[in-house]
């Protein structure tokens, strides 16, 4: 993981509306990655400060297309298409992994995508290879970084201008 959200946001500081943390998926995402941290973000909304009051996060799926992707396991998921994100603010945009790395890069729109609307997004996040996509995007050059120990060697022959830390779990450099 690149990043971990920062400790929960207090009742008030979400008064005007809940923080929109969108995941982008892609054909092959890994189900663990992205169900484990979409989770996280629930369980604040669920029992988190104010509970039962108005949401502390808003979360979406959201595909270059839209529509049904298949995850590496195999399971179809609904995402809307990230041109329905256009003119709304994202506090944090998650990429999560996937099984192989290819599959992470291969969507050469949603990379364009990502670089293209990172400047506009509070924080950036990738679980695991997810940070491959971010790399692609040129969004870790010359920033500290972190992927999945059997890849830390990939993510630094694909991407010199990287500084790979290949022992950390997570690492924070600025907003990523």
């Amino acid at each position: 993981m690149t990043y971990i959200p920062e400790m929960l946001p207090s009742r008030r500081a979400s008064a005007e509306r809940p923080r929109r943390v969108v995941f982008v998926a892609y054909e092959g995402v890994s189900l663990l990655d992205l169900a484990g941290p979409l989770g996280a973000f629930i369980v604040a909304n669920r029992f988190g400060p104010g509970a039962g009051e108005s949401p502390l996060y808003e979360c979406s799926v959201a595909s270059v297309r839209g529509g049904a992707i298949r995850t590496a396991d195999g399971l179809p998921l609904g995402t809307e298409s990230v041109l329905a994100l256009k003119g709304k603010v994202i506090d944090t945009l998650i990429v999560p992994g996937a099984c192989a790395v290819d599959d992470v890069t291969r969507d050469k729109a949603l990379i364009r995508w990502v670089r293209n609307n990172a400047g506009a997004c509070r924080r950036l996040c990738s679980v695991c290879i997810g940070s491959f996509l971010l790399a692609a995007a040129q969004l870790l050059d010359r920033r500290r970084a972190t992927t999945h120990w059997m890849h830390c060697s990939l993510l630094s022959e694909r991407h010199p201008a990287v500084s790979v830390e290949p022992d950390a779990i997570f690492v924070r450099d600025g907003e990523i």
